[in-house]
């Protein structure tokens, strides 16, 4: 276990980590602590990069916070997973803020600790006496190069919660001060989406990358509950095939064996397994693409997003799960919804697998097609890809394999 000083750092063994924060409070006074994902420019993409009490995790929970529930002792836990983090986040600061009239100088001393697998690895002490302000950066999770690192940092910030939020680029009106803003649950900033929609079997869609409007694509696969009041069925399954210009053999992406990575082949990333869905809320599972992968290939490839479901789980209708994906890139969106008139044979409880979409990219975008293609009755076949004259086609035939 190391004692770290100010500017002090160490490499974290593992992506995921728990940093805790300790001190001891009089009645009087609140602590908040936050989090904030930031870029290489040291500023939040919009209000959901914000971890605090109105927003306690990010969406994939690559930043959880659990919040104290007493004053002596105070306590309070952040859970990070950099695996999850997409290539703009670059950094996670993480902060405290007096509420109120007070400074830091008003309570004890507080302790940071770094946690990785169940074992202490580093602590630090922030000497309260010597804080007239009333924020502090306590610590930072940042990458370098290809490590993960944990610096502790102790730097005094004046103003409380508000300015500290803006300094990281969040937008916050003079005529809400923090404590009383509603802003759970906070959403990104709306955005001027271009939103197309493809549903007949070959119709396509390009979209530009050369915009340079993001560093990555995301993909969400959306299904709901058929009402059945069976769970088991419910529990799809996204999966992405890749298949290199020029090659045969395939690539498979899913959760929770297979996720890929960003920072290396196959610059896919499967964001994890969801196993149930209700009508009302319907479950999502998300996959990210790194927007160079071509470049970083150096050929273009080829991509197949399919949703599966396993014949243990139990006999069910991909039709009735209502399967749709949406890809996006910035403000470029395409979606792909279901057409039972294209894929008739999903009706059937005995089709495990139906193929979305297909996509083609290279350097400079991605061509998105519509499929609506699925297994054959009773088959746990796996979508396969093949090139031929620069044209992309799929097959149902590849050797069946599951999470």
């Amino acid at each position: 276990m190391q004692q770290l000083t100010a500017g002090a750092n160490l490499v974290l063994a593992q992506p995921q980590c728990q940093i805790k924060i300790k001190t001891a409070l009089p009645a009087h006074i609140d602590l908040d602590v936050s989090a904030y994902l930031l870029n290489a420019q040291n500023k939040v993409r919009g209000d959901a990069d914000m971890i605090f009490y109105g927003q306690k995790h990010t969406l994939n929970r690559s930043v959880e916070l659990i919040e104290a529930n007493g004053k002596t002792p105070y306590l309070a836990q952040f859970n990070l997973n950099t695996q999850l983090l997409d290539l703009e986040r670059n950094k996670i600061a993480l902060c405290a803020t007096i509420d109120g009239q007070s400074a830091i100088n008003a309570i004890q001393n507080i302790e940071v600790e770094l946690w990785q697998n169940g074992q202490l690895s580093a602590t630090a002490i922030v000497n309260s006496a010597e804080k007239t302000e009333k924020a502090l950066i306590l610590a930072e999770v940042y990458r370098y190069k290809d490590q993960w690192k944990f610096r502790f940092v102790n730097q005094g910030f004046n103003g409380g919660l508000k300015p500290l939020s803006e300094y990281f680029g969040i937008e916050i009106s003079d005529e809400q001060p923090i404590p009383n803003i509603e802003i759970a649950p906070i959403q990104p900033k709306p955005l001027n989406l271009s939103k197309i929609s493809l549903d007949k079997a070959g119709q396509t869609h390009r979209i530009d990358l050369t915009k340079k409007e993001a560093q990555l694509l995301t993909v969400e696969a959306t299904w709901v509950d058929n009402g059945d009041d069976c769970d088991n069925n419910d529990d799809l399954d996204l999966r992405v095939g890749l298949l290199i210009y020029g090659e045969k053999e395939m690539q498979y992406i899913f959760a929770p064996h297979q996720q890929g990575s960003l920072d290396h082949f196959p610059y896919i990333r499967h964001l994890g397994d969801v196993t149930s869905a209700t009508i009302n809320q319907p479950a999502t599972e998300r996959v990210e693409v790194n927007i160079d992968i071509a470049k970083k290939i150096g050929r273009k490839v080829g991509l197949v997003f399919s949703v599966y479901s396993a014949i243990s789980n139990g006999v069910v209708s991909i039709a009735s799960l209502q399967p749709r994906m949406k890809m996006q890139y910035g403000e470029q969106v395409v979606e792909c919804i279901f057409n039972p008139s294209v894929s008739p044979a999903a009706k059937s409880r005995f089709i495990y697998t139906y193929v979305i979409g297909l996509a083609i990219i290279d350097e400079t975008g991605v061509t998105l097609q519509y499929s609506g293609m699925t297994s054959s009755r009773f088959s746990e076949s796996t979508p396969r890809l093949i090139w031929k004259d620069h044209q992309l086609s799929v097959k149902v035939d590849g050797e069946p394999f599951f999470k």
